[in-house]
């Protein structure tokens, strides 16, 4: 007989310990994953700088790196993008804990140690 995983919540993963891994939460489900190498995050700082920028200059709206975002809760799915922008209004930063909306737009810049099941 499967044993079903315990289902973590928001509140519970963003006060998890620091275990140089990353964690997401998909339906309650933790997910772990290796840091990325410094290749990746050579590109990721590269596109933040780009888009924040033009951003910035043009009053659009905010940008963030790794940043987790709740979009459903019962169970609660987390995601934490390489970056994201969230367009102007939409949100008042900062935001004590993962705020609850989705992006504007998401940027994932694929690792060697990712594949597409995982979404990365």
């Amino acid at each position: 007989m499967a044993t079903r995983p315990k289902l973590i919540t928001a509140k519970e993963l963003l006060l998890m310990p620091d275990n140089d891994m990353q964690h997401e939460l998909i339906r309650g489900v933790l997910t772990e994953d290796i840091l990325p190498g410094d290749q990746h995050g050579i590109v990721v700082a590269r596109i933040g700088w780009l888009l924040g920028n033009f951003s910035d200059d043009n009053d659009f709206g905010e940008v963030s790196g790794r940043s987790g975002f709740l979009l459903e809760r019962n169970p609660d799915t987390v995601r934490c993008p390489d970056l994201a922008w969230v367009a102007s209004g939409r949100l008042d930063r900062p935001v004590p804990g993962y705020a609850e909306l989705a992006p504007d737009l998401v940027v994932e810049v694929r690792s060697p140690s990712g594949t597409w099941r995982r979404g990365r």
